[in-house]
């Protein structure tokens, strides 16, 4: 399967909506952040670091990690992820620009 655009990405994401979390105006962070199913069976899983570089998502388990997609340039991150059993808990690891790398499990898992 090709790499998602940042648009699929982001689908089920109005641009206010968007907008008020990138100002940190958002009602409800976890309606943006976390694991969401992508209605086809994988998960878009978003994570917030406006300092990353790049980032990737760490499915539970022996998977390989999944590549994120910065969609916006404000620090939002995406991947989508085949496989993810419904309350799965994904870690993410965020690369700075000085080599630093950061292993963080999802705030906003449930």
């Amino acid at each position: 399967m090709s790499k998602p655009t940042p648009a699929a990405l982001l689908r089920g994401l109005g641009a206010h909506e968007l907008d008020a979390f990138v100002s940190l105006a958002h009602p409800d962070p976890h309606g943006v952040l976390g694991a969401h199913p992508s209605g086809d069976g994988a998960w878009i899983v978003r994570a917030w670091h406006p300092d990353a570089a790049d980032a990737s998502c760490l499915p539970p388990g022996d998977r390989a990690p999944v590549a994120m997609t910065r969609v916006h340039p404000a620090g939002l991150w995406a991947a989508r992820v085949e496989g993810l059993a419904p309350g799965a808990h994904c870690d993410f690891r965020f690369t700075f620009a000085n080599g630093v790398t950061l292993r963080v499990t999802d705030p906003y898992a449930f």
